[in-house]
């Protein structure tokens, strides 16, 4: 990662404003960025940067997931594709699929909100991450239930905070490890701990792409 974009996602994760983005307003769709009550850190989420960084973002962070499920030993890959759609509807599928050792098949979708956005900023962080766990658990739980599947919504904050089912999530899969034997059973807090740290660290170097992005092609 190059120092100026580590820079930048290390100034993100600390709070402190992102100090190379020297413009009043968003160039790609026109929002403020810098007057009282605007988002500075818009481009975390700006819809016109969602086919380029952000998706690029969003799917690292699927495939950490997938890898470290893989890696617990519960079978698992992205976009489940053999699957049960209801009639003369639209075909949706979650972002990732597992079979863990318990006999347990889950379904997941990945989001990542942004707390610093004008509509959620009156909100506390919970909340925020609560709306978007509920938008996903209406879209997909009818689809996993045609499929004999859990779903669990797997949200984050671009600031770095879970939601506590994406951690449940992390911790069964630390589960997994151990009834696997990939690790032991007291040592389940550490890899737990782990596989936090591995999807903040791909989370801030998503950000750091949304940053680099959005610099130069302003």
């Amino acid at each position: 990662m190059p120092d100026h974009v580590f820079r930048g996602a290390l100034r993100l994760r600390l709070h402190l404003p992102v100090d190379h983005v020297p413009f009043d307003k968003c160039f790609q769709c026109g929002t403020c960025i810098s007057s009282s009550g605007c988002d500075p850190l818009h481009f975390l989420s700006c819809k016109a940067t969602r086919r380029n960084a952000i998706t690029n973002r969003h799917d690292l962070i699927v495939r950490s997931v997938t890898a470290a499920a893989n890696r617990a030993g519960a079978p698992s890959g992205n976009e489940p594709t053999l699957h049960r759609h209801k009639p003369n509807s639209p075909r949706i599928r979650p972002d990732n699929y597992s079979h863990f050792p318990d006999g347990n098949y889950t379904l997941c979708d990945v989001s990542v909100t942004h707390s610093g956005a004008p509509s959620f900023r009156s909100n506390p962080l919970l909340h925020t991450l609560n709306q978007r766990a509920l938008q996903k658990v209406r879209k997909y739980s009818a689809y996993a239930a045609r499929n004999r599947a859990s779903f669990v919504p797997l949200v984050m904050d671009a600031f770095g905070a879970f939601h506590p089912e994406f951690y449940g999530h992390l911790k069964k899969i630390s589960d997994a490890a151990v009834d696997s034997w990939i690790s032991l059973h007291n040592e389940k807090p550490s890899y737990l701990a782990r596989l936090a740290q591995v999807i903040s660290i791909k989370l801030q170097t998503g950000n750091s792409w949304v940053i680099d992005e959005y610099v130069r092609k302003h």
